[in-house]
């Protein structure tokens, strides 16, 4: 898979997240990032963006963080988001 100039949306900044998003980084992906329990990233290279703000059809790939529902209880509001 070629990561160079992809989009990643990466939810979830957790131990997982941001392991994520350095490695992305480091493999030549542009990643936009969020967290709910978060104000910012510590990652510079990342651009921290809420969900709601990302136009979906310039992203090429969601990475969800274990934890985050995608089926249940319910799905996470971005799994919505991103099917349409």
């Amino acid at each position: 898979m070629e990561f160079l100039n992809k989009k990643f949306f990466v939810l979830g900044l957790g131990i997982t997240g941001i392991a994520s998003c350095n490695k992305l980084i480091d493999l030549g992906a542009q990643v936009f990032c969020f967290d709910e329990n978060k104000d910012n990233t510590e990652i510079e290279a990342a651009k921290f963006v809420h969900y709601n703000k990302v136009n979906w059809s310039e992203i090429d790939y969601l990475l969800l963080s274990p934890g985050i529902a995608l089926k249940y209880p319910k799905p996470h509001p971005i799994i919505e988001r991103s099917e349409e």
